[in-house]
């Protein structure tokens, strides 16, 4: 345990304790990311997208990214994760060929993939029981980290955690259109949770992308009916085929 308390800096803020991520970006980790990221894309676009259309959208996108050769499915889909500067431009084809809906459920969906790969990949604390607190310490140790996410952790209570997020990667990563990068690191903080907390849920407050300070997350340990009505409007929002003001 002495390890993973190592990956959090706990401070004392406006009377209360709250911890911090220590970030240190690793270059073998961001390349592995990126790699796995690209992949997952690929594999939800496949299955959520007719053939057709996800040919298209991969035969533009390697266009995009300068692979010169003749286009032959499984070859280019090889090529493309391997590729580097993949993802923005995948994003990019996806919102343009598709609707507004299709593209941000095909974000989300390839974001929470990413992110419960990234949990089995490297998660490496066996756990036969999660709580709020082994969550947060082990995953900024094995992810945030390494990631190089700044994160602040102001409630770690047994029921939820309130994390706001001061340095976010994904847009260094996918590009800094909020429509592309928020849904994304929705659906990978997402993804992180639920392998630990299958009846769980994460609900997304306001974004640095639409303006505000921080990105806020509250992560539930488990979800109500409020819960998932509130996720619709925050997919709808941050795939702009919403506007609304979150708290």
């Amino acid at each position: 345990m002495k390890k993973i308390m190592e990956s959090l800096r706990e401070i004392k803020s406006a009377g209360k304790i709250v911890y911090l991520t220590k970030p240190e970006p690793n270059k073998e980790f961001l390349q592995s990311l990126e790699n796995r990221t690209a992949s997952a894309f690929i594999d939800v676009l496949l299955s959520e997208a007719d053939k057709k259309t996800a040919s298209e959208i991969i035969a533009r996108t390697a266009k995009k990214v300068g692979i010169k050769t003749s286009y032959i499915l499984n070859h280019t889909v090889d090529t493309l994760v391997s590729t580097e500067g993949t993802i923005l431009p995948l994003m990019e084809t996806v919102f343009d060929v598709l609707d507004k809906k299709a593209s941000g459920e095909i974000t989300l969906k390839a974001a929470e993939k990413l992110g419960m790969n990234i949990f089995d990949g490297y998660v490496k604390e066996k756990v036969t029981e999660w709580t709020t607190k082994t969550w947060t310490e082990t995953i900024a140790r094995f992810v945030f980290n390494p990631q190089g996410t700044g994160i602040v952790f102001s409630e770690i209570s047994k029921d939820r955690i309130v994390a706001h997020v001061i340095k976010c990667p994904t847009p260094g990563r996918a590009g800094k259109a909020p429509h592309l990068t928020c849904p994304f690191s929705y659906g990978y903080a997402r993804g992180l949770w639920k392998k630990a907390f299958l009846e769980g849920e994460v609900l997304m407050g306001g974004t640095m992308a639409h303006g505000a300070p921080t990105c806020g997350f509250t992560f539930y340990v488990k979800a109500d009916k409020e819960h998932a009505e509130m996720r619709e409007k925050i997919k709808r929002y941050l795939t702009k085929e919403e506007e609304m003001k979150l708290l």
